[in-house]
């Protein structure tokens, strides 16, 4: 445990340095935006936090974080008083500026000990390789630590509520996940997951009126909390309204590397390619490559409207929706949070490109602290009526679990409980599972390196890693930052690539296809290096100042085909799982 906790600490101390390396780096508009924030819930009533609009920059967020500004507020008075005041235009002082910066520094503090909850269970190893991987995520040091937002908090608390699902603690996973949505709602993308779940694992058995009673009063406690001052002052409408403004286009301002930058790819190649035909062009023009927010319509293909895409969500979500349903395996949920996430960033309505994070920090974790490959985290319970919670993420639990459960099915049986078919089904559960077991217990002190299947499906992270991230590059376009933006980038790639195994170990007989995927995987990698390099030198060598969208929407379209390949890959294997002929709990 000593050397556990060294090494952490080592690992925290090296990530926290170079996140106040980065302090006097570019920052974006956002760093106004929580600064007038800040001025806004310290300094006016709170009836007119979400009325306030001295400035352009509102408060857009739940009433969570808004409280959370306010208490960063009782802090920043004594750093620098002048930062809380509300007014159109702010010059920060040095003082403001570090302020600032230290405090995501240290609302990193959940994240950090959302991992070691996480990851508690797990192996040495393990640990260090799941902080290093998430701490050292480059788009959430480019995105908070350099462009300048709290993501690191908010994610801490989704890994949080994400290892409390897998162990079994249910209620206390939907009430930190509760408070995450009140703190930033654009993780309700998760809410039909969560309930799902919960109805199928937690409010089961003789109490599962009073559960779900317990349950629901749980979660609106949370919510009255948050909401209930607003509610009270009659300013639900107005918070809403800032929540869910309408008005915006498909396409955000930079374009998310999803399914709607490869539509409105298509869009611009065919309005170019029918004129050449003779062909008329349905719609006069086109607004999606202006770099507006408010605005995307398209020349050829038909225009998409939120009702489509949520339409598009909930149906991407569909196979892993059914297999929760179906076989609501504590271990498993991780997985399948991850892939509702990664459906609603690649089908969603004005989609941020920083909204990747939601998927990749956390697979981060499940990366680094799992040996299990996807397939692994079911194993179909050979008894319908019990909860055997066979599934848990990481070497340890997992192995741990599995003999636990063994055990209890053995005591149960010695004791005497069942009879007949239940008792020779109770007898017959346990022999499987104890062998099941046994065997993963014999492997858990031989290290004998990476799986194939694990090897493809780390690879996938990284491919997922890369692309998402690769998209976020953009939001930093000044020239002193971009060696250290490229550099994080492809350290982070690099580093997730090692994880894969040797190149040799791919070769054995019958891992062809495994290596094969790993292999094209590889390939597109590479492929990063020829698009950035026409993007930052080629473009403006051959152009110069024209067609100044042209490396935004390359970068963009690239990036979205390796996302879109890796979400395919998932949603199959959902879908698998959920056409199986497995008996489920």
């Amino acid at each position: 445990m000593a050397q556990l906790t060294l090494l952490g600490a080592r690992c925290v101390a090296a990530v926290t340095g170079l996140k106040l390396l980065l302090a006097p780096a570019y920052r974006s508009t956002d760093f106004e935006v929580h600064r007038n924030w800040l001025a806004v819930a310290s300094q006016t009533p709170i009836q007119r936090w979400y009325e306030e609009d001295t400035s352009e920059w509102t408060l857009d967020y739940p009433p969570t974080f808004a409280w959370f500004e306010w208490l960063l507020a009782q802090a920043a008075r004594a750093v620098d008083p002048a930062m809380l005041k509300v007014e159109a235009n702010h010059s920060p002082s040095p003082a403001t500026v570090l302020f600032q910066r230290i405090s995501v520094i240290a609302s990193d503090a959940v994240l950090i000990f959302g991992l070691l909850f996480a990851t508690r269970k797990c192996g040495v190893k393990h640990q260090l390789v799941a902080l290093l991987l998430v701490l050292l995520n480059p788009g959430l040091l480019l995105v908070d630590h350099i462009h300048f937002q709290y993501n690191g908090m908010l994610l801490g608390l989704l890994v949080w509520s994400l290892a409390l699902m897998a162990e079994g603690q249910d209620l206390a996973g939907a009430i930190v996940f509760t408070v995450l949505v009140t703190m930033k709602h654009l993780f309700a993308c998760l809410g039909p997951l969560y309930a799902v779940y919960l109805l199928r694992h937690y409010c089961r058995g003789d109490r599962a009126v009073s559960k779900f009673m317990l349950l629901a009063a749980s979660v609106s406690a949370v919510v009255a909390a948050s909401f209930g001052p607003f509610i009270v002052h009659g300013q639900l409408k107005q918070v809403l309204w800032r929540l869910f403004p309408f008005g915006r286009g498909l396409l955000h301002a930079f374009w998310a590397p999803n399914f709607w930058a490869l539509y409105a790819a298509l869009d611009q190649f065919l309005r170019a390619l029918l004129p050449r035909l003779g062909l008329v062009l349905p719609h006069a023009a086109s607004s999606i490559t202006g770099g507006l927010v408010g605005s995307s319509s398209f020349s050829v293909l038909p225009n998409i409207t939120p009702a489509m895409t949520l339409i598009s969500v909930f149906l991407g979500m569909t196979p892993c929706l059914i297999q929760t349903w179906r076989q609501p395996a504590p271990g498993a949920f991780p997985f399948a949070a991850v892939h509702a996430c990664l459906t609603s960033f690649l089908l969603g309505f004005h989609v941020h490109e920083k909204a990747i994070l939601m998927a990749t920090v956390p697979l981060g974790w499940l990366a680094a602290s799992s040996y299990m490959t996807f397939e692994d985290a079911y194993v179909p319970s050979e008894n319908a009526d019990r909860d055997l919670h066979t599934a848990a993420v990481g070497a340890g639990p997992v192995r741990r679990q599995l003999l636990r459960s063994a055990s209890e099915m053995q005591d149960e049986t010695s004791a005497g409980r069942g009879s007949g078919k239940d008792h020779e089904s109770t007898t017959s559960a346990s022999a499987g599972l104890s062998r099941k077991a046994e065997a993963w217990h014999q492997s858990a002190t031989v290290d004998t390196g990476t799986s194939r299947g694990e090897a493809s499906q780390l690879m996938e992270y990284c491919v997922l890693s890369t692309a998402g991230h690769y998209a976020l590059l953009p939001l930093i376009f000044t020239l002193q930052e971009y060696p250290i933006k490229v550099l994080l980038l492809l350290v982070s790639t690099i580093g997730i690539g090692a994880l894969t195994g040797d190149d040799d170990a791919q070769q054995q007989a019958g891992r062809r296809q495994a290596s094969k995927t790993v292999a094209i995987a590889k390939l597109y990698l590479l492929g990063f290096a020829v698009v950035e390099g026409y993007c930052a030198v080629l473009h403006f060598l051959i152009f110069g100042e024209q067609l100044p969208f042209v490396p935004l929407m390359l970068r963009s379209v690239y990036s979205a085909m390796g996302v879109t390949a890796v979400w395919i890959r998932w949603t199959t294997r959902f879908f698998h799982q959920s056409s199986s002929k497995t008996k489920h709990v």
